[in-house]
């Protein structure tokens, strides 16, 4: 479980990000730099999370640009992929596994506690993710467009929650 706190005062805002102890703990005794596998994942995958939130409510504010939940959670999903995608591929000599999509957006599960409000928020920033993150994986696996998937995520990173929205739109669907 990871949760970002934050709390806005006339001075600016205060974060603090949580990660639960047996998070870390599995992080520390089973290394997803040293080796990212399906048994780290989910761990992995959550302090991505909640790093990803720190970081891009951080940016945000310091450009002075408002953040949604949903686009604080869609980030957060594309961010998992990146990260996960890099280390994967550093640890396999450049290749990447074929069900990386599948792994990270489909074989999920919702905390069963959320409301039909967050869990819409949840199901639509995968949707969202799943559909961004497999056209770039596309890209990767098929024509091993590095550099110009680097342009690309630093673009989406700094695109509006709208138009990260029209931007995914407007991918061509590749089935």
């Amino acid at each position: 479980m990871e949760s970002l706190f934050v709390r806005e005062t006339t001075e600016g805002l205060d974060l603090s990000l949580y990660l639960n102890k047996s998070t870390i703990k599995e992080l520390i005794i089973d290394n997803p730099l040293k080796n990212l596998h399906r048994g780290n994942l989910n761990s992995f995958c959550l302090a991505v999370e909640g790093i990803s939130h720190f970081v891009y409510l951080v940016w945000s504010a310091t450009h002075q640009r408002p953040v949604t939940l949903l686009e604080l959670e869609l980030q957060a999903e594309v961010d998992k992929y990146i990260l996960s995608a890099s280390i994967l591929a550093a640890q396999a000599n450049g290749t990447l596994p074929k069900n990386l999509c599948e792994l990270l957006f489909e074989e999920i599960s919702f905390n069963q506690g959320l409301s039909p409000k967050q869990q819409n928020r949840y199901e639509l920033a995968n949707h969202y993710a799943k559909l961004y993150c497999r056209s770039l994986h596309n890209r990767l696996l098929n024509f091993g467009e590095n550099q110009l998937i680097t342009k690309e995520i630093r673009r989406f990173y700094r695109l509006w929650h709208e138009y990260k929205v029209k931007r995914i739109n407007s991918i061509p669907l590749v089935h």
